[in-house]
Order: structure tokens, then sequence, then C-alpha cells
């Protein structure tokens, strides 16, 4: 294991962890903290022996979980064996100071699928543990995980899917949206001038060397455009509000005016969104539609 290389890791809290451990060819996810006795499909569980729980601690760094006078009955008791007779402690006592440890050998998985195959892991955890996430949302979430890794932000996804309050992960959706703001107006330059290069690329070179970038809410209505029509008038009748004067627009701007106010609600605190009241919201429901709106935005902008 000195040769081995943790290539990926995300911390998710100081106890849950996940890690991407490589050993020549060999490919190794591991768990920490996570309570699903069957995280990965496909993955075969190896024995976390002193090599690997070693690595682990030293690169992941979790937190114990045992209480100080715990700690030093373990550490302390194994300081006190003779220096010709120690070997090291014992590495079962020692990992019954950390939250669980797992590792998972998988076979043919690319590193650009580490992120995808962690946020697999973190979905299947929701549903098997206490989580707010539902069933019919824990369903969709697996339909995201089947996305292009390298389009989808999982890495964002994997840090809110575990907070206990919902806004966290509905920001986490929201911002997928948010990263392809720039896809209309940066698509509009490309065809008026006959440029062949990624959108990505030019909305970058546009903000870095002019300082634009596309105004939220207009570039929100855009992207909607491209979500299934009965996503959006759901989210809006979920998010409805008589008072909004939306009702008079068409169903792209109805929804994205009441998606853009739940977020400035979520994110800010003035006067103008206090009226909101998020303990009315079903944000199984909500979430679920958001995802399904990325899953159909993504295809789309993808595809072009």
């Amino acid at each position: 294991m000195r040769s081995s290389v943790v290539r990926t890791s995300v911390a998710l809290s100081t106890v849950r962890k996940l890690a991407r451990i490589e050993l020549g060819p060999k490919v190794f996810i591991c768990t920490v903290g996570f309570d699903n006795p069957s995280p990965l499909s496909g993955a075969v569980e190896v024995t976390v022996d002193a090599a690997f729980l070693t690595v682990v601690l030293a690169e992941l760094a979790p937190r114990p979980r045992a209480t100080p006078s715990e700690i030093r009955n373990i550490v302390e008791a194994g300081d006190l064996v003779a220096d010709e007779k120690y070997n090291g402690h014992d590495p079962d006592l020692i990992a019954s100071l950390f939250p669980t440890i797992r590792v998972f050998e998988t076979p043919a998985l690319s590193e650009d699928e580490t992120l995808k195959a962690f946020f697999g892991v973190c979905v299947e955890e929701c549903e098997f543990s206490e989580s707010w996430i539902e069933s019919d949302l824990a369903r969709t979430l697996r339909l995201i995980g089947e996305l292009d890794p390298n389009k989808i932000p999982y890495r964002v996804l994997c840090r809110s899917i575990f907070d206990s309050d919902p806004t966290s992960f509905f920001l986490a959706l929201y911002r997928c949206l948010e990263a392809l703001y720039a896809f209309s107006g940066a698509r509009q330059l490309i065809d008026s001038l006959g440029m062949t290069a990624p959108w990505a690329n030019v909305a970058a070179a546009l903000e870095t060397e002019l300082g634009w970038y596309p105004r939220e809410e207009n570039s929100l209505t855009q992207l909607l455009g491209m979500a299934a029509i009965q996503d959006l008038r759901s989210i809006s009748v979920l998010l409805g509000d008589t008072n909004d004067g939306a009702e008079s627009d068409n169903i792209r701007n109805v929804a994205a005016r009441r998606i853009h106010r739940l977020r400035n609600s979520i994110v800010h605190f003035r006067p103008v969104h206090s009226t909101m009241v998020f303990d009315g919201i079903d944000w199984n429901k909500t979430c679920e539609l958001m995802s399904n709106i990325v899953m159909y935005v993504y295809s789309e902008v993808f595809e072009t």
C-alpha cells in the first residue's frame, strides 16, 4: 500500500468521506461513515487490513467517533507494551475508534466516472438511512447519476445531499442550471460570427476579457424552454403565489420566476423575500421536479 495513490476524495462531513484509491491497475472505492451494506453495484468488498486502514486514516483524516477515554484505553494501553515487542497497535481496535471504514474493489472504473460513482453511493445511503429524501426523489437522482460525468457537477450534489436542510440540495440543483446560464448568449454569438469554438470556452472568454455575464432570471427562462412542459407546470403549482403577478405569463416564464424567487429567498435575507414560508414547501417533490428539469436541459444543451 506504500505505492497506492488516493486519486480523488470528497469530504462530506468530518466523519463521512469517500475516496478513490489506486494500487497499480486496481481501483478501490473507500467509504467512511456510511451504513448501507451494498453501496456499490458490481463492486466486491475487501478486508480493511492494517495497510488499508493506515492509508485511509493518514489521507482522509476522519474524526474519531470514540470518546477521549475510549481512545486512551486503546492507544495508551498499546504504548505500554515493551519496545522490543511492539509491532503496532491492533488495527481492529484502532478501527473501532472511527466511523465504519469499508473498501470496495470496482472493475473498469475510469477516473472520469469517480464522482459519478460517489454520487451513486450518496443516493443509496440517503435512501437506506434516515434522510429527508424519499424513494421517488431517490429514483430520479439515480437517473441523474446516469448522465455524463464531465457535464454534471456531481461534487456539488454530493456535498449537499446529506444536509438536513433540504434547501441546500435545492440550491445544488439550481447551481446545475446556473452553470449553463451563458449557453444561450454564447450560442448566439457563435452562430452570428460563424465560429466553431465550444460555447463554454466562448462564455469563459467573454467573462474574462470583457466582464460579460448573463442576466440570471432571463437566462433561467431561456434554459427552461428546454425542459418538459409538465415539469414546469407542476413546479409552478408547487411554488405558486397568487400575488406574484406571474399568472398572465406563459408557463416557462411562470416557472422561471417562481424558481428564481425561491432561490433568492434562500440565499438573501431582505424584506422582499421574507414572505416565503419554507415549511409549507414539499421539498421532495420540488427537488424531484428540479432534477427532471436538470436532466432535460443538460440533455438538450450537450446534444447541441
